[in-house]
């Protein structure tokens, strides 16, 4: 276990990257492991938060990657402008992101970068993220283990979203046992159910810019 003020030695893993092959003088420095998470205060389970969306941080970065180019690719909605839209009350799930033409009235303070033409592109790239391809829209949920390739593989055994929904666990056994009881865990979620109902999916559409990391 290595711990801050460590001396160790660096070498090459490969031709690039590097790896520490030895520790030459061990710090005693104490590494606090925390217990709670530092968003929400809730105890942690394997150094992980399982508040969910109740979770301020695990909030935020849920909708940043709906929104990202790994998720629906809504240009010119980043972090800054997720984090304005929360503080004011405006975006608490993906469905929000829809809605956000018809509260935008509600805003008492405009920040600079939200001008008339900012505000305008926005919306035009809210509307278009709504014509997704299923793998797409899957990819976008940020179901764990749920990259491109099981993306596809979902879309290729469903022909719709809604008979994706209603699946069993057996139903997507295809998956492997572990995450297909992970994935129907999941999607029982209202939140899903209510971000299908604004999209508008078909095979027709192409989203290029949208990748996965997996």
């Amino acid at each position: 276990n290595y711990t801050i003020g460590d001396v160790v030695k660096i070498e090459m893993a490969g031709e690039v990257i590097p790896m520490i092959s030895d520790i030459i003088q061990k710090s005693d420095h104490a590494l606090e492991i925390p217990i709670t998470c530092p968003s929400c205060a809730s105890h942690l389970n394997d150094d992980t938060c399982i508040n969910d969306w109740a979770c301020m941080a695990q909030r935020k970065e849920r909708l940043c990657y709906f929104a990202s180019k790994h998720g629906l690719n809504i240009s010119g909605m980043g972090e800054k402008q997720i984090e304005f839209f929360m503080q004011m009350g405006m975006i608490e799930y993906p469905y929000d992101f829809f809605e956000v033409k018809n509260r935008i009235n509600q805003i008492t303070y405009n920040p600079s970068w939200l001008g008339q033409k900012a505000l305008a592109n926005l919306l035009e790239a809210i509307e278009k993220s709504r014509h997704v391809r299923l793998e797409s829209f899957i990819i976008s949920l940020g179901m764990l283990h749920i990259g491109r390739a099981k993306a596809e593989l979902i879309a290729q055994n469903f022909p719709n979203f809604e008979e994706f929904l209603a699946a069993s666990v057996e139903q997507i056994q295809f998956l492997g046992p572990e995450i297909a009881k992970d994935v129907y865990i999941f999607k029982q979620q209202p939140w899903i159910a209510k971000t299908f109902k604004y999209m508008k999916i078909g095979k027709e559409y192409q989203n290029e810019d949208l990748i996965s990391l997996f």
